[in-house]
C-alpha cells in the first residue's frame, strides 16, 4: 500500500451541495460552551502569535478541516460524543459520577486525543494496489460520502480522510479496552484552562472549576495544584489554550 501526498483539506464543490461537514470540531462545541463567559465566548491565548482573543465555540479555530470523513463525523464519533455529553451534563448538574460512566469517558478521551493528532497531522491519500478504480464525478463522490460510503477513486486512491475515519474507529475501540476509573477534580480556588491537546495526559475538562482525571480519586485541590495542571496544559498545547477568563487561571 503506497502513500501519496494530498492537500490537507480537499474543498467541496462550490456551495457544498451535499452539506458535508468541513469544519470538524476536535473538542465538541458543547464542551467548549461550558467555559463561555457572559458574552457566550471563551478567552483564548494563541500560542504561536502570543495573542489573546475571544471566540465563539463554533469558531473554525477549534476545528480540523475535513481530516476525517462524513461516516465518522456523523456515525461513531457522534455516538461517542452524545454518550459523553449525557454523562458530563449529569455530573455538572448533580455531581454524580458512576462506575458505569467510566467506559464512556475513556472512549471520549481517546476520540479527542486522536482527533487532535489528526488536526496537526492529517492522513495522506492512500493507493491500494489491486483494487479496481471507480470513475466517479466529484458530485457522485460527495453524494456517496454523505451516505457514509467509502469510495476508491482514480488510480485506486482512497482519500486520507476516509482512511482516517476507519483507522480512528479501530484505534478507539482497541484503546478503550483499558478498564480505567475516573475521578472528579474540583478547584478550591482559581479556574482551569483547556489546551487544544493534553497529549497523553488523561484529563477531561468539564467546567472552569471541574476536571475529570483518569485513575484518580475524587478530590478538591488547592490553587497551587490548579496552577500545576494549567502550567502542564500550556506546555502540552499545540496552538492554543482557552478558558472562561484566562486572568482567573493560575499558571497562565
Amino acid at each position: 500500500m503506497a502513500v501519496i501526498a494530498h492537500p490537507k483539506s480537499e474543498p467541496t464543490q462550490p456551495g457544498n451541495p451535499h452539506r458535508l461537514t468541513v469544519n470538524q470540531h476536535v473538542l465538541p462545541q458543547a464542551s467548549i460552551r461550558r467555559f463561555c463567559g457572559p458574552d457566550d465566548l471563551v478567552d483564548v491565548r494563541l500560542l504561536r502569535l502570543s495573542k489573546r482573543i475571544r471566540k465563539a465555540p463554533s469558531d473554525p479555530l477549534f476545528c480540523a478541516q475535513r481530516a476525517w470523513d462524513q461516516r465518522a463525523e456523523h456515525g461513531y464519533m457522534r455516538e461517542i460524543e452524545d454518550a459523553f455529553q449525557e454523562v458530563a451534563d449529569r455530573i455538572v448538574t448533580t455531581g454524580v459520577l458512576a462506575g458505569k460512566d467510566y467506559s464512556h469517558l475513556t472512549r471520549f478521551w481517546f476520540l479527542w486525543h486522536f482527533r487532535a493528532g489528526l488536526k496537526e497531522r492529517p492522513m495522506e491519500d492512500v493507493k491500494i494496489n489491486g483494487v479496481p478504480a471507480l470513475v466517479l464525478t466529484k458530485d457522485a463522490q460527495e453524494m456517496l460520502e454523505r451516505n457514509r460510503v467509502m469510495t476508491v477513486g482514480a488510480n485506486g486512491m482512497v482519500a486520507g480522510r476516509s482512511m482516517a475515519g476507519v483507522l480512528l474507529q479501530a484505534r478507539i475501540a482497541a484503546a478503550s479496552q483499558a478498564k480505567l476509573g475516573w475521578g472528579m477534580i474540583h478547584a478550591a480556588d482559581g479556574e482551569f484552562a483547556v489546551p487544544d491537546t493534553f497529549q497523553n495526559f488523561m484529563a477531561l475538562p468539564l467546567t472552569p472549576n471541574l476536571f475529570l482525571l483518569a485513575e484518580h480519586p475524587d478530590c478538591v485541590i488547592p490553587r497551587s495544584e490548579v496552577e500545576w495542571i494549567n502550567t502542564m496544559g500550556l506546555r502540552l498545547a499545540s496552538r492554543y489554550v482557552f478558558a472562561r477568563d484566562l486572568d482567573q487561571c493560575p499558571g497562565l
